[in-house]
């Protein structure tokens, strides 16, 4: 699913999240065995709700430098396959995207615990000194980790030279089981 922000820029900020998960269990499942509905409510509908909710606020937010492309990517949890089929495509100019934000597992913040994880700052010289801002306006405890890498959609990005954040609360007890519920 794809959604696009026009305003009028030149470049192009790229906003995703994915929706699949585990279905039943089975290979990548942390619960080896047990056969059932593996919703995964933090490791994909979390970041799916977070860049719903920037799709519904964004665009009365005022006058931006970017275009924004909002996409709900398949197929990660087998290997970031959506997102890589993406910036392998022809279907959007790869040269026009100016940077790529990702949500994956951002249901847990626990600001006394964990705080905000942000990987990929040192995919931009300007980052680091963004996230320091921000964080002095917003009581999260931020941890900056200067690397892309990681099994989520940002890598395709990443490994298209274009800049990434992937924003992440940790991984928890539920990641990838059957447990993974809005209630846990």
């Amino acid at each position: 699913m794809i959604g696009f922000l026009d305003k009028g820029a030149k470049t192009t900020v790229v906003i995703g999240a994915h929706y699949d998960h585990l279905g039943m269990g089975g290979e990548y499942a942390m619960d080896p065995g047990v056969v059932a509905i593996h919703h995964g409510a933090d490791d994909n509908a979390s970041g799916i709700a977070a860049i719903l909710e920037l799709a519904r606020y964004l665009p009365y937010a005022g006058p931006m430098k970017n275009n924004l492309l909002f996409i709900a990517f398949s197929a990660e949890e087998e290997g970031t396959c959506g997102s890589s089929y993406f910036t392998r495509s022809n279907d959007f100019d790869m040269t026009k995207i100016n940077y790529m934000l990702n949500f994956d597992m951002i249901g847990h913040l626990d600001t006394a615990k964990n705080g905000l994880i942000i990987n990929g700052s040192g995919t931009s010289p300007v980052w680091d000194s963004i996230i320091t801002s921000a964080a002095k306006k917003i009581p999260i405890k931020n941890k900056k980790v200067k690397s892309a890498l990681g099994g989520s959609d940002q890598i395709s990005f990443y490994l298209k030279n274009i800049p990434v954040l992937f924003f992440c609360t940790d991984i928890t007890e539920d990641y990838h089981k059957a447990t993974d519920v809005p209630e846990n």
